[in-house]
């Protein structure tokens, strides 16, 4: 892929924004550390498939970014001026559409959560390696979901005391999935995509795709991410 260098107008002055015809994917990059933005981007700028489309610095900058360039994928820093965190809860109220990553130092798995529930569809920690950022974006972009390994434990033991769904009047849980969805929620938990899931189990892709909808709804969730981590085995199932 052809390299892409920042282009500036008059009217970027808050965002640097490149073109590209070769793109599949369009990103943005959100973070204002300018050496690791641009390591970013270069990530992206080699890697099949995807275009970076502009780099911003704080919150305001990627709602601005997303409402003028609307890309298919935000990487977001948790820490940027005015909170990455608030910024991926924007994004997400006003352009659904967007796929949103966390990039983050914090190995905390409260962090995760909250970003989660802010609308992120991944977490990436700062000190993994390029390929995995990648990975964890075209996982992302195929309908998956990305945590890193080592808080997946974290994040399945925290998840059943904190993210635990809502009780009815007799506080009693009203979450029963079908044996189907049941098997969906294990392989979600494992980020699978919608597709490699209908592979696995050998169903269509767009009967996994009806059941996720059906599991976002009796979990009273937003995402697949969330749902995962909702999951715990005391929870009641039948057919």
């Amino acid at each position: 892929m052809p390299s892409t260098a920042p282009a500036r107008t008059a009217a970027d002055d808050d965002a640097d924004v490149v073109a590209s015809n070769d793109a599949v994917f369009r990103v943005a990059i959100i973070d204002d550390h300018p050496m690791l933005c641009a390591g970013v981007a270069d990530s992206f700028a080699g890697a099949a498939g995807f275009v970076v489309v502009g780099v911003g610095s704080t919150a305001d900058m990627a709602v601005d970014i997303a409402d003028r360039l609307r890309p298919d994928l935000m990487v977001v820093d948790i820490n940027i001026p005015g909170d990455g965190i608030d910024a991926v809860r924007r994004v997400a109220a006003r352009r659904p559409h967007i796929k949103l990553v966390m990039l983050t130092a914090y190995e905390d798995a409260f962090s995760v959560i909250e970003s989660l529930r802010a609308g992120a569809s991944g977490y990436v920690l700062k000190g993994g390696s390029a390929a995995e950022l990648i990975s964890a974006a075209r996982s992302i972009m195929s309908g998956g979901s990305y945590v890193p390994p080592t808080l997946a434990t974290q994040l399945i033991g925290i998840s059943r005391q904190h993210l635990q769904p809502p009780c009815n009047d007799d506080s009693e849980p009203q979450v029963t999935l079908s044996t189907r969805e049941t098997q969906i929620l294990s392989r979600l938990s494992k980020g699978l995509s919608n597709l490699e899931i209908a592979r696995e189990i050998g169903v269509a892709e767009k009967t996994v795709k009806n059941h996720v909808t059906s599991i976002l709804r009796k979990l009273h969730v937003r995402n697949r991410v969330e749902a995962a981590l909702m999951s715990a085995p005391r929870r009641p199932y039948r057919d």
